[in-house]
């Protein structure tokens, strides 16, 4: 009897013992997952790395690799994690994530979805020459040093959603998809967009820019939206081009001020689903003028748009306002348009009086030495008729005054094509004279 009590009592002692290991590795996180030791995959193909809600607190390296399905859910690297120069051919999953120190996915290809969102970088985070075949999601991801996204190459859309970027942004060279999207993402640092590739649009409305933003020699998107944008020093533009056509910028409640740009790679743009009213149009085309003054040529454009918009909202007399002005001197920027109509309104009267020269001179407005010429007689008295018409439609149409007992105002036809006749010229001169004297 008192063995089997014996054996009973070590029998209960091993399992509280083995009960009181499982609880306390449990509390140290291994009954989770943890890994104390490295964990290294080189050369080899893989066919799924399924690490959800794990802790390694040795680095993590996957090099060189062909990989299935890929899941590191809620996982937490204490050492950093290097996944270089890999192919993940199906959807790969980081979200909530954390990397207490480096993370490295350089010159890998991501062929499925690539979730990256809610994680925490800790470290140096880079992506240098790697590629997103398909939807590349970093939403709402942390990066306290360094983000490297030198080369990346983005083949579809990109979300940047609420991200926070505690130090540099670096897109060098990175070419981007249909879609990109930075909307209320927080940079603290420089950013650095030069000789990026946009393919696409790019929403950077609501966003955060702490410090010097530069898209030098950027290829720039189809549309660039920058809504409600805080920019606190410079966001330069000035050296980014164009593909082909404008770049449809957004920039409504924007401090304009802050954004270096030459407007001739740009066209304003106000999407028809907002409900913007005519007077924060009128201040954003007028608070972008201001910013154009080191730019001649974007200046031009700009002031063309705005009087366009002017223009258009002055219902169907504004529609032919601005066809005079397009037409007469481009709104008032090739003012040599003026001498072209000017010589065309002669030549046209001219000709068209060369028919009715007599009539004129004789019943609706006299002048002396204009003789009678028969019309059609001989090349000799063709030519003189065509001299004499000239002369009397120059001397109506460069004269500052006209005496009006002269018209017979019965004919009130003859009348009125006299006086407008003067009336053109009158208009003419006073814009000949204006830009002689701006010259």
């Amino acid at each position: 009897m008192k063995k089997e009590i014996r054996k009973l009592f070590k029998t209960t002692s091993k399992i509280i013992f083995y009960t009181f290991l499982i609880l306390l590795y449990s509390l140290n996180g291994i009954g989770q997952g943890a890994f104390n030791d490295s964990v290294n995959f080189i050369p080899k193909n893989i066919e799924s790395l399924d690490f959800p809600r794990k802790k390694f607190q040795k680095e993590f390296i996957v090099y060189n690799c062909i990989v299935g399905k890929t899941d590191f859910g809620s996982s937490e690297f204490n050492s950093g994690g290097s996944f270089n120069s890999n192919t993940f051919d199906l959807t790969t999953d980081f979200p909530i994530s954390r990397f207490n120190k480096h993370a490295s996915f350089m010159d890998s290809h991501f062929k499925g979805k690539a979730n990256f969102g809610f994680i925490i970088f800790k470290g140096h985070t880079d992506y240098l020459g790697s590629q997103f075949d398909s939807l590349a999601d970093f939403t709402e991801t942390n990066y306290y040093r360094k983000a490297h996204f030198i080369a990346v190459k983005f083949k579809s859309t990109v979300d940047f959603q609420r991200s926070h970027f505690h130090s540099e942004a670096i897109f060098n060279s990175a070419k981007f998809g249909a879609f990109t999207n930075f909307e209320r993402a927080v940079f603290d640092s420089i950013v650095d967009f030069r000789s990026v590739i946009f393919n696409g649009n790019v929403n950077f409305s609501q966003a955060v820019f702490r410090d010097f933003v530069d898209f030098d020699y950027a290829r720039l998107p189809d549309t660039l939206v920058m809504d409600f944008a805080e920019i606190n020093k410079s966001f330069d533009l000035s050296l980014a081009y164009n593909k082909k056509g404008f770049c449809h910028l957004s920039i409504k409640n924007t401090d304009v001020g802050r954004i270096k740009l030459n407007y001739n790679q740009f066209q304003l743009y106000f999407d028809p689903k907002d409900s913007i009213g005519y007077n924060l149009k009128e201040s954003i085309y007028q608070s972008l003028l201001l910013n154009q003054k080191d730019y001649p040529d974007g200046y031009k454009k700009l002031d063309i748009e705005y009087k366009q918009f002017k223009y258009s909202s002055a219902g169907l007399l504004g529609y032919y306002l601005n066809l005079i002005s397009c037409l007469w001197w481009n709104y008032g920027y090739d003012r040599q348009y003026i001498l072209y109509w000017t010589i065309g309104f002669l030549m046209f009267f001219t000709i068209l009086n060369y028919f009715v020269l007599d009539r004129l001179n004789n019943s609706i407005y006299t002048l002396e030495n204009i003789p009678f010429i028969p019309k059609w007689i001989s090349d000799r008295r063709i030519g003189n008729r065509l001299w004499y018409s000239f002369v009397y439609t120059s001397t109506i149409f460069f004269r500052l005054t006209l005496k009006l007992e002269k018209i017979n105002i019965k004919n009130k036809s003859g009348s009125i094509y006299i006086i407008l006749i003067y009336t053109l010229g009158l208009v003419c001169l006073a814009y000949i004279a204006n830009f002689i004297l701006q010259k």
